[in-house]
């Protein structure tokens, strides 16, 4: 009778690990941006991101990424969401340029703070 009592408590602990691991908590939920060139050929990515993280989360960084389709990085830059005290519930906007002369290439964002290198974060993709 023990054996079995083993087995179905190792299936339950792999069944409650297995479903944590999976089941993905974002803290941030980026509800609109966009990423284009201006003028004087830097790319800036602007939106607004909002927390659910279910607390205050201070001192937020965005992080733009400029790569071409093979994934090489061209530039890359950072700047503090405007709001530095982002409650849980609220929404703020974000802008960061990064300066470069190539062209074609793709934005990637994401978010950090002092505490977390990369704050778990539901984006939308850009509008083609």
């Amino acid at each position: 009778m023990r054996p079995k009592l083993g087995i179905i408590t190792l299936l339950i602990g792999l069944g409650l690990f297995c479903g944590t691991a999976l089941a993905q908590t974002y803290k941030l939920y980026v509800t609109q941006w966009t990423c284009s060139r201006d003028a004087a050929g830097r790319m800036i990515a602007v939106g607004l991101v909002r927390n659910q993280s279910g607390g205050i989360l201070r001192d937020v960084r965005v992080n733009l990424r400029l790569v071409d389709r093979a994934g090489n990085v061209y530039a890359t830059n950072s700047a503090f969401i405007s709001n530095r005290r982002l409650v849980n519930g609220s929404s703020t906007r974000f802008s960061v340029t990064a300066r470069t002369s190539r062209t074609g290439l793709q934005c990637q964002i994401w978010f950090r703070n002092p505490e977390v290198v990369r704050i778990p974060t539901l984006i939308n993709r850009l509008p083609r």
